[in-house]
């Protein structure tokens, strides 16, 4: 998936001003920029994600007033590892961007690059993938200063620069190469090791960690998805809001290890519930989405309705104690015409009146 495709959000840590006003002023010219955020210090930085911003990618300055970036790099990446951060400093010294990387950096940028080269690194990633300038990896990756000859380090040069064109992470050097063989080693390990946080990334990105449901950002692009296809298709679709009943009550009670193992047996039973081809996600805490596809009736709709409160409603073993679970959900039928946040609304307002008359129920929005 490319997420250069759709609207991104930067969000830009560091504390000179002049900087960043600076970065922001060449980041206008990606088309698929709409915002740029601005924090002058790792605290600030950590509020504004505290605030509920949810910037597709965070570059943050080595060196801040208020500390070592890495340090607010383990802070961020705490909150939510899927968040992309890539470092900016105008120091090249390997020690640094091993460390970097080592603590979950998803690239390195030179503040003196070039325009050019400084706008492929951001658009690589918004892709998703991760950048280290070709001529850093080679710094940092050889272990010795091995005298090499031109032809060998264009070579080297080389293979770098399609990792960074291509996105590609499954090139290798050649270990026959004339390169020296610890040099090649030591490459091609970071090209393993860059695919491997890769892949991870990739699903951190999309899913829920406890349940392994959808996260809401996969959600908000299904939903974003569905509205689309509805246009073309003329079928509407049906979006299911709801929240488990009392289950602060359980965390208090039994404790937040039993609340996730119910959460986990939820996920699952609203998975059993729904077709293949319908989404179900966790937005966050107890709150869960379903998209019904092509269900474009009340009547439909609540035949689904009534089989997820049937699985649900089943009891579950849980430290010695059996927990009958119980849901309140809100529905909203679903045009071509409706926006996202508009959709939401309408099925949280549903859930509210369910909620109102006593949970354990489903209502469907009524204008």
């Amino acid at each position: 998936m490319q997420y250069h495709e759709k609207i991104m959000k930067i969000l830009l840590v560091d504390d000179h001003n002049l900087f960043r006003q600076g970065l922001e002023m060449l980041l206008s010219q990606l088309e698929s920029v709409s915002e740029i955020l601005h924090a002058e210090s790792g605290n600030q930085a950590i509020e504004i994600l505290k605030a509920g911003e949810d910037p597709d990618l965070i570059l943050l300055d080595y060196n801040l007033g208020d500390g070592v970036g890495v340090d607010v790099l383990l802070r961020i990446k705490s909150r939510d590892p899927s968040i992309p951060v890539a470092m900016i400093s105008g120091d090249s010294n390997p020690r640094i961007v091993q460390q970097c990387l080592s603590n979950g950096a998803n690239g390195y940028i030179e503040k003196n690059m070039d325009t050019t080269e400084l706008l492929t690194a951001v658009k690589t990633l918004l892709d998703g993938n991760y950048y280290i300038p070709p001529n850093l990896m080679l710094k940092t990756y050889s272990s010795k200063n091995e005298e090499i000859d031109e032809t060998s380090l264009s070579k080297f040069t080389d293979v770098a620069r399609n990792v960074v064109r291509e996105k590609d992470l499954s090139l290798r050097l050649d270990q026959q190469s004339d390169l020296p063989h610890e040099m090649v080693s030591a490459f091609n390990s970071l090209l393993e090791e860059l695919d491997d946080k890769q892949n991870h990334l990739n699903s951190l990105a999309f899913t829920d960690e406890l349940t392994g449901l959808a996260n809401r950002r996969f959600f908000m692009e299904r939903l974003d998805h569905a509205i689309k296809t509805t246009k073309r298709s003329k079928k509407d679709f049906s979006l299911i809001y709801l929240d488990l009943d009392k289950f602060k009550e359980i965390n208090d009670t039994l404790g937040h290890d039993i609340g996730d193992k119910l959460l986990i047996e939820v996920s699952n039973r609203l998975q059993q519930s729904v077709r293949e081809l319908d989404t179900v996600a966790r937005l966050g805490g107890d709150e869960f989405c379903i998209l019904l596809i092509d269900i474009e009736s009340e009547d439909n709709a609540r035949k689904v309705l009534e089989k997820i409160m049937e699985n649900i409603r089943k009891p579950v073993q849980l430290a010695n104690k059996t927990i009958t679970p119980s849901i309140s959900i809100g529905v909203t039928l679903c045009t071509g015409k409706s926006l996202p946040k508009d959709i939401i609304k309408r099925a949280d307002e549903a859930l509210y009146k369910v909620k109102q008359s006593g949970k354990n129920g489903f209502a469907f929005y009524k204008p």
